[in-house]
């Protein structure tokens, strides 16, 4: 009696593409609610009257960056992760620096959401001695820098600065991120100019920026508590 063999993937295999459909439909999950949000986002930012003014651009800005970064993951990670497309492989060097760059733009969007949230209350009814030329500082600030013509510099500088440094810098000295398979993210290339760039243009960057938020943030706080209604000149 001829005997029969049947061919079974092996386990870890089977094991690898069970990961790898997880970590995929977790991803698409995330990554899909955040790209519909940031389009209802923009939407609402770019139609309604009441935010036709510096704090709904600054927002409709970086909501497109954060739409764009999430389609890249719903239509180009995804895929490429669950279905193991070689040719979305090959180009995921430079898909990786789109990412890079939609991520750039959305905190320096964030940086001037959050100076324009500080400037907005730069200059209450009621305030004490002790913060006047603050308040003063800000309410000048609010006007030379946020104003409609302003608004539309400041994004710009946020598309453009991440552009030079996101892609140009990368571009110029060969540090793509491309896909790792091994553990399902975008690395970066391995070198002394990459280690540089990686270092200074990427870490202390992003770094700097992500604390001035948080010392504009706690900044606003404190503006917030000093012109609280019914406070003691």
């Amino acid at each position: 009696m001829e005997k029969i063999v049947y061919d079974f993937p092996p386990a870890s295999t089977t094991a690898n593409q069970a990961k790898r459909i997880l970590v995929t439909l977790i991803i698409f999950a995330i990554s899909f609610t955040g790209l519909i949000g940031n389009i209802i986002v923009f939407m609402f930012a770019t139609n309604l009257k009441i935010l036709q003014n510096s704090f709904g651009r600054l927002s409709a800005s970086q909501s497109f960056a954060e739409a764009i970064l999430c389609a890249v993951f719903v239509c180009f990670y995804c895929p490429m992760v669950c279905f193991d497309i070689t040719a979305f492989k090959m180009a995921s060097a430079y898909i990786g620096l789109i990412l890079l760059f939609c991520y750039d733009v959305c905190i320096f969007s964030h940086l001037f959401i959050a100076l324009n949230r500080l400037c907005a209350i730069a200059y209450p009814v009621g305030y004490s001695n002790i913060f006047r030329l603050v308040f003063i500082a800000l309410d000048h600030l609010k006007h030379i820098f946020f104003s409609d013509r302003n608004t539309h510099i400041l994004i710009g500088l946020a598309y453009a600065i991440t552009c030079f440094t996101s892609i140009y810098m990368h571009l110029a000295n060969n540090c793509l991120l491309p896909y790792v398979d091994f553990g399902w993210y975008f690395g970066v290339n391995t070198s002394a100019d990459c280690d540089v760039i990686r270092f200074y243009i990427d870490f202390c960057k992003d770094f700097g920026v992500v604390a001035l938020i948080a010392i504009v943030d706690v900044g606003t706080i404190v503006m917030i508590k000093v012109t609280a209604p019914g406070r003691v000149s």
